[in-house]
């Protein structure tokens, strides 16, 4: 059974478990399993709020975990380093 890759205890367990894509589709990242992770909802949504930081330029240390906030910067960095391809602004919580 898969478990969440950014909170690997939960209880009680999860609903649901959603795929990631550490450089969101949206941005230019690539639907490769290198870009993917199995995450929660919760874990899911948070990342995701922190990416929106990042692009608002508000301080994003204390919106989630620490794996989340890394999460969110690997997925930054990748899209800063692929040349900014796509959008980064979209409504908080979708991929």
């Amino acid at each position: 059974m898969a478990t969440c890759e950014v909170h690997k205890y939960h209880w009680p367990p999860p609903l649901g478990l959603v795929t990631h894509h550490i450089q969101p589709l949206g941005m230019g990242g690539p639907d490769t399993p290198e870009n993917k992770i199995t995450v929660c909802d919760t874990g899911h949504r948070n990342i995701h709020r922190i990416l929106d930081a990042f692009f608002r330029g508000v301080p994003a240390k204390t919106l989630g975990t620490k794996k989340e906030y890394a999460y969110a910067e690997q997925g930054y960095d990748m899209w800063v380093q692929a040349g900014e391809p796509g959008h980064p602004t979209y409504e908080v919580g979708e991929p």
